[in-house]
Formats: structure tokens, C-alpha cells, sequence
């Protein structure tokens, strides 16, 4: 809700690049709580889009860890963070 407004003054900071959105799903509530989250930020995302200021992209979606990766793949999901499949 509090994105959309200060999306414009993003575009202010010459040197950050804004190249997507990130979320994690919720600590409850299993999968199926995860992909409402996912949906949610996809959604988000698909509004914005269009209102993005010149050189902003909105082209990453970081959603899905070890746990709940397929479901944000299945939600649109274009970066995950597998670390701790990786590492134990």
C-alpha cells in the first residue's frame, strides 16, 4: 500500500537501481499461505509496472527460500534463495 505513492521518488537516487521487488512468505500458515504471498507480490508488481519512471524496472521478482521455492517458481518468481539447501 505504501510503495505505489513513492514510486516516482525512487527514481531520485541516481545511484540505486531499483530492478524488482522482494518478499518472504509468512513464518505461518505452510504453502499455501506462502503462495498467497507470492500472488500478492506478483500482483503488486503487475500494477506498478506501468507507473514505473524511466530506467526503473520492475523485472525481478525475489520470492522463495529452501522450504518454499517451488511454489514462488509457480507464482512467478525469477530469483530464489536456496542457502540453507545448500549448506546443510
Amino acid at each position: 500500500d505504501e510503495l505505489e505513492p513513492v514510486l516516482a521518488e525512487l527514481a531520485a537516487y541516481q545511484h540505486v537501481a531499483i530492478e524488482g521487488l522482494m518478499t518472504m512468505a509468512s513464518a505461518t500458515g505452510g504453502l499455501a499461505a506462502a503462495g498467497r504471498n507470492f500472488a500478492n507480490l506478483r500482483e503488486l508488481r503487475n500494477r506498478l509496472v506501468g507507473n514505473c519512471p524511466t530506467g526503473m524496472s520492475l523485472d525481478t521478482l525475489s520470492m522463495g527460500m529452501s522450504r518454499d521455492f517451488e511454489v514462488a517458481i509457480r507464482e512467478g518468481s525469477t530469483l530464489v534463495r536456496v542457502g540453507s539447501s545448500l549448506f546443510t
